[in-house]
């Protein structure tokens, strides 16, 4: 992710992940607890693991401030 960032000069990379290989039982049915109660609670709808992992460059951040 970071060298696709660095060599390709990107704005901004946001990823998601596909599975939760590694984590344990408890962690992965908190994040789906988590998820379920977010879209309860809001309008937004966020899919399960969306962009949980991003890298921005300044001008990016500068624009969102």
């Amino acid at each position: 992710m970071y060298q696709n960032f660095i060599t390709q000069n990107i704005d901004m990379i946001c990823v998601r992940r596909i599975d939760r290989k590694g984590e344990s039982k408890l962690r992965a049915i908190l994040a789906i607890c988590f998820y379920k109660i977010s879209r309860f609670m809001s309008e937004i709808s966020l899919k399960s693991g969306v962009r949980d992992f991003r890298l921005m460059s300044k001008g990016v951040v500068d624009a969102i401030l």
